[in-house]
């Protein structure tokens, strides 16, 4: 073969040829083009080529999508009511076709299971009703086109009720029935009616014609001023169906034991059997479910009954079956509906995830998690936790009864891979475990892990253990690490400097003495290990204005062994998936988000950074609209103004009072000069605009002014207004 755009070709087979008429040739060129040829060999040598006509492109084959109906799809399927319904089409098509099955004007039944591969797709309908008949239709789709396909199914069943049943040209002693063909024929012909009637003061219907023909019947010699009821059924090969009653129907009602009432209570293994009867006209139609959803029936789960009595049968009850079971009967006189709630006492389930790994160090980490949404019926009393090294099998114990969702795990191996477990536990035992991913806790500058394996020859004697040298990298000396010898093929070496290079060796020793040392190692430098910084806490809301909101918050517990860079402030809409970035780096622990739309909820999140990378968000603040926040007017005096102020008479003075409040609240204010030594004084205020002057605001209490042991006293009065609230302060 050879790229056309080439001069020299090679050779793709094996030297000797391959014995096949076929061969395929791989590791080409996307989308290149390629010319073949083809030679025979026999033991004289190699013969002529023959040209593939034509260059080929490498490119995926595409095919459109194809649908291969069996012979027995292209009829009408049948199938008995209570019967299985499967449907089973060849597909093909490159790429694999999208398959949708959908039914022509009404949605899909919930009960239809469908199976799609490559090849072929299948629908499953168990235990169909006449409601399931119709025409149901297969689609497929992929990048080369489109294809559809229908199957006209009808299930054999009795026919439905009859419709628009009347009664016309009432007499004294006949009245006329009338009635429209059932909507669904039950995949037969209707071949009759029987028609019924019953004196209001009898139980029991009589026939009074099952051979009816036709859509309308005359029943003759009834008793002048009697009340009758009448009803009326269709019959096809498969039997007789629901019956239309005129006048003559009751709502359902449920009976059922007054311990259903309250909440039934089951241990784990036992039978649950919650059991109904009830009565209605016609005869209603049961259905079970459980939390909204039918009841799906097993092995364990059985539903059986009779025209007047239903039972719902749970053996070997599991913690998954606790919930609340509903009994829904329906006819065409109404529906009732009456829930059971149900718990099975077990143990719980697990720990609601996932368990989370934060604030990792070299010999500790925190665990966080949620309770089980499954209790088993008791209250949770505590949680087990266990840890298991990943080169290892066995689980062991870090705390037996931890009472919160929250623990601080010590004492870990440094450099070491661990995976931890939670169990929720309640009076009736452990739970299911809620485990977490593997984390490896970070080495720090003060040890290093070694191992080795062992020698290729024990020299003749069992190896007695081992004793390990290191060096600094700027030393001609090796230093003896262990005083003892060790037997394992692993050791931590501690009390490193950090920063600094290090190589190691070892030596084996038996009965014969020590061994020639082991090729040193690599080089080695002694420092922590680093990674991104663990959340910083929630974010507290501190301020807040229309289209501004201020948060802070703390650093996080561990900075990843590297100095926090800064940190990264995000905020949505509470309502919202999405967050904004408010700032990509902010130094400081408090920052304003503006650009917020005035009365809108948000939340604030925050990330630290360090060199390593960005730490996961931090919890979510509470939600806090933007607005202005409202705060009422207050004077901040401190004690120099409540201390007596000396004025030389005749001269002025003025007097600052700081007050705070939000919005800023406005001040009016005043100095008067001159004032006379002795003198009582009363002032009061007019405000005026362009139409004149308003009534004056006077003063209570008169200003006297008089020098008394060389002190002037003195009044003052500032008012500060705001459109919330207005105070008076006096000095």
């Amino acid at each position: 073969m050879k790229e056309v755009t080439a001069e020299e070709w090679n050779i793709c087979t094996p030297p000797a040829g391959v014995q096949t008429t076929r061969f395929t040739i791989e590791n080409l060129k996307e989308n290149a083009e390629y010319n073949f040829r083809i030679c025979a060999i026999n033991s004289e040598g190699v013969g002529d080529h023959a040209d593939v006509h034509g260059s080929v492109v490498i490119a995926e084959k595409v095919e459109a999508p194809e649908i291969e109906l069996d012979a027995d799809l292209r009829k009408v399927v049948s199938v008995r009511a209570g019967g299985s319904l499967r449907l089973f089409v060849t597909i093909r098509g490159r790429p694999t076709p999208a398959v949708t099955w959908e039914k022509a004007e009404e949605t899909l039944t919930d009960r239809a299971q469908i199976e799609s591969t490559s090849s072929y797709t299948m629908l499953v309908i168990d235990n169909v009703n006449r409601f399931d008949s119709g025409k149901y239709i297969l689609n497929l789709e992929n990048t080369s086109g489109t294809k559809s396909a229908f199957v006209n199914v009808r299930v054999l069943d009795t026919p439905s009720a009859p419709q628009k049943f009347e009664v016309k040209d009432v007499k004294k002693d006949s009245v006329t029935l009338c009635w429209e063909p059932p909507l669904m024929d039950g995949g037969a012909k209707i071949t009759n009616y029987i028609v019924e009637k019953r004196e209001s003061t009898r139980k029991a219907f009589t026939t009074v014609m099952s051979n009816c023909t036709q859509t309308f019947f005359k029943i003759d010699e009834l008793q002048e001023g009697g009340i009758f009821y009448f009803r009326v059924c269709a019959v096809n090969e498969f039997g007789c169906g629901p019956i239309t009653v005129k006048d003559n129907v009751d709502p359902p009602r449920i009976m059922m034991d007054v311990k259903f009432r309250d909440v039934v209570v089951v241990k784990a293994g036992e039978t649950l059997k919650i059991h109904a009867d009830f009565a209605g006209r016609p005869l209603p139609i049961a259905l079970w479910t459980k939390d909204g959803k039918e009841i799906e029936l097993k092995a364990r789960i059985q539903v059986s009954g009779t025209d007047t009595s239903t039972t719902v049968t749970i053996k070997d009850c599991i913690r998954s079956d606790s919930g609340q079971y509903v009994l829904t009967l329906q006819n065409v006189a109404g529906s009732v509906s009456m829930p059971v709630n149900c718990v099975i006492l077990d143990k719980p389930g697990p720990s609601a995830g996932p368990l989370v790994v934060s604030g990792i160090t070299a010999e500790e980490c925190n665990l966080t998690w949620g309770p089980p949404q499954e209790k088993g019926g008791a209250e949770i009393t505590h949680y087990v936790l266990e840890k298991r090294e990943t080169s290892r099998l066995a689980w062991t114990l870090v705390h037996g009864e931890v009472k919160k969702t929250g623990f601080r795990v010590t004492n870990l191996l440094k450099e070491n891979e661990y995976i931890f477990r939670v169990l929720a536990v309640n009076k009736y035992g452990n739970g299911e475990a809620l485990e977490s991913d593997a984390i490896k806790v970070y080495v720090t500058s003060e040890f290093m892990a070694l191992s080795w394996a062992k020698p290729a020859s024990d020299g003749g004697s069992e190896i007695f253990g081992y004793i390990i040298e290191r060096r600094e990298k700027s030393s001609i000396h090796w230093i003896r690490v262990n005083r003892e010898l060790t037997c394992d093929l692993k050791y931590e070496v501690t009390k490193l400097r950090k920063g600094c290079e290090y190589e190691f060796r070892v030596y084996a020793e038996n009965a014969a003495g020590l061994s020639l040392p082991s090729d040193p190692s690599t080089l080695a430098r002694a420092e922590d290990k680093l990674d991104v910084p663990a959340s910083p806490t929630k974010p507290k809301i501190v301020d807040s204005t229309k289209n501004s909101v201020s948060v802070s918050w703390n650093k996080p517990l561990s900075d990843g062994g590297t100095p926090i860079l800064g940190y990264s402030v995000e905020y949505k809409k509470t309502e919202d998936e999405e967050w904004t970035t408010a700032v990509q780096i902010t130094k400081n622990m408090e920052f304003i988000v503006s650009g917020l739309t005035a009365d809108v909820e948000y939340v604030f999140a925050v990330k630290a950074i360090n060199k390593i990378g960005v730490s996961d968000i931090s919890p979510v603040s509470e939600p806090q609209v933007a607005k202005d926040r409202e705060e009422a007017p207050v004077f901040d005096v401190d004690i120099e103004m409540r201390k007596t102020l000396i004025v030389k008479h005749g001269h002025s003075f003025t007097l600052t009072a700081p007050f705070k409040g939000k919005p800023v609240p406005s001040t009016t204010s005043h100095i008067i000069k001159g004032l006379r030594e002795n003198a009582e004084y009363l002032f009061r205020v007019r405000a005026e605009n362009h139409a004149g002057l308003s009534e004056p605001k006077e003063m209570i209490i008169p200003v006297i002014v008089r020098e008394q042991l060389g002190k002037l006293l003195y009044y003052c009065i500032v008012y500060i207004f705001r459109s919330l609230k207005r105070q008076k302060h006096t000095i």
